[in-house]
């Protein structure tokens, strides 16, 4: 079988890969439409108290014994106490009295903190036009993504097919193509990665 000359190939090669790449600008743009939406409503919110107070203190010492109450032994500095933590001390709060007695009052008070915290945010942020937003922005993606598989099951035959691959390469790393630290890669992985970034270039 004779491999295909490129040089005579037109966009009719790529029909489909065409369509889907028409497809696929409208979904981002919805998606970007919908999470800048989200991103608003969320400004909106006054959460900055709730947010303030969950946040790992990391020369805390009495936050430090919270974390071996949680079975950790560091968090980096930019760490938060996250919802899963917050049901982790609830459970210490309602049936390990003991282990925070012995911890201390500084820690029991920093707990109950922590809890209200967590309650007051969780009270801002699960209102129900925002879990509709959420719904919304999560379906979205899902649509993307449908959309994606797609586009990654057919095969390319034109520059203009390659640079609808490319969008959807960029589109799964959230629109980042430089991300990753290419350093200690293999030179043909390097290369690869470059020739996607010119393939994103041209499409821009």
């Amino acid at each position: 079988m004779a491999r295909p000359n490129f040089h005579h190939l037109d966009s009719s090669c790529d029909t489909k890969l065409l369509e889907l790449g028409s497809r696929l600008n409208v979904a981002i743009a919805e998606e970007n439409s919908l999470y800048a939406e989200s991103q608003r409503t969320y400004d909106d919110l006054d959460t900055k108290d709730p947010k303030r107070a969950l946040k790992f203190r990391h020369a805390s010492k009495t936050d430090r014994q919270i974390l071996r109450l949680l079975g950790e032994h560091d968090w980096p500095k930019s760490a938060n106490f996250n919802p899963g933590d917050i049901d982790n001390l609830r459970q210490l709060a309602e049936h390990g009295r003991l282990a925070i007695e012995v911890a201390g009052r500084a820690v029991e008070r920093r707990i109950k903190k922590l809890i209200a915290a967590s309650d007051a945010y969780g009270a801002l942020t699960n209102q129900p036009h925002i879990l509709s937003l959420e719904r919304r922005c999560e379906e979205a993606g899902k649509r993307t993504l449908e959309i994606v598989g797609l586009i990654e099951s057919l095969p390319a035959r034109t520059l203009e097919g390659l640079i609808v691959k490319a969008k959807a390469v960029r589109w799964c790393r959230t629109g980042d193509l430089d991300f990753e630290d290419l350093e200690p890669a293999a030179t043909d992985t390097r290369i690869c990665h470059s020739i996607m970034k010119d393939l994103a270039a041209m499409g821009a």
